[in-house]
């Protein structure tokens, strides 16, 4: 204390950030895997029936302007799609709660709460809209199997898409009534590693995989790092594994 007092020492102020990791042992940040029991249960309940029903099922099957014979891969084939998209969504279920949480020093209990809201909400809408991706395909292949009316694929078409269209908006007006949508990571802030109008993250000294978006709208996947390549990689591969799944089945 005297050498304190003689010498004017002073206690150095803190300039670094701090990050705990213990919110998400504590808080629950995204919906739990078992959540999407509901989406592969409506696809066990497609495969059921599709089953059940094989030998009522024509040996011609006609969709819109396709005509085609029954087979294994005719009938199950859009059971692997809605396999495919279970999967999609649990991969960005678990991104989501793999992503970035960057603290406001001024309102750290503030600042974490609404980040936690913001992965729920974003949680919840990917779980919705598998569910709904996943009835639509059980349409579909309703549609296809059972002689249901065409008019039912219009229907349930338009009604898929104006639900997304639906939930999207009233999840971004929430965030934005919220002040969800404000909240930015310091780390990332900088212009410079933003790309095509801000919509690529270029930073090799950022060691996170994913980082909220500027537009205050979801996250962005940091594409200088190498996971995050994969990801992007696996994201575009999906339509191509569609398509070779769909491929046989129009070529027949």
């Amino acid at each position: 204390m005297r050498l304190k007092a003689a010498r004017g020492w002073e206690i150095p102020v803190q300039s670094k950030r701090a990050a705990s990791l213990t919110p998400g042992q504590r808080y629950r940040p995204v919906l739990s895997t078992w959540w999407y029991s509901v989406n592969a249960a409506v696809m066990a309940l497609c495969i059921f029936f599709a089953a059940a029903k094989w030998d009522t099922i024509p040996q011609v099957l006609i969709l819109g302007n396709f005509i085609f014979n029954k087979s294994m891969w005719i009938v199950f084939v859009l059971n692997m799609v809605q396999a495919l998209n279970i999967t999609v969504f649990l991969c960005y279920n678990r991104l989501i709660s793999r992503a970035r949480t960057s603290l406001d020093p001024l309102d750290r209990e503030g600042s974490l709460q609404k980040q936690l809201a913001h992965k729920q909400i974003h949680s919840i809408l990917a779980w919705a809209a598998s569910l709904l991706m996943i009835v639509f395909v059980g349409v579909v292949q309703a549609i296809g199997l059972y002689g249901w009316k065409g008019s039912l694929l219009f229907l349930s078409g338009m009604s898929l898409l104006a639900a997304l269209f639906l939930a999207l908006t009233g999840v971004m007006l929430y965030l934005r009534i919220k002040g969800i949508d404000q909240l930015r990571d310091v780390p990332s802030l900088e212009d410079r590693h933003w790309k095509w109008l801000g919509s690529i993250y270029v930073n090799p000294e950022d060691p996170a995989l994913l980082v909220p978006s500027i537009h205050g709208f979801g996250w962005t996947v940091n594409m200088a790092n190498p996971r995050g390549k994969f990801i992007v990689a696996a994201t575009a591969a999906i339509p191509l594994i569609e398509f070779v799944l769909i491929v046989p089945v129009i070529n027949k």
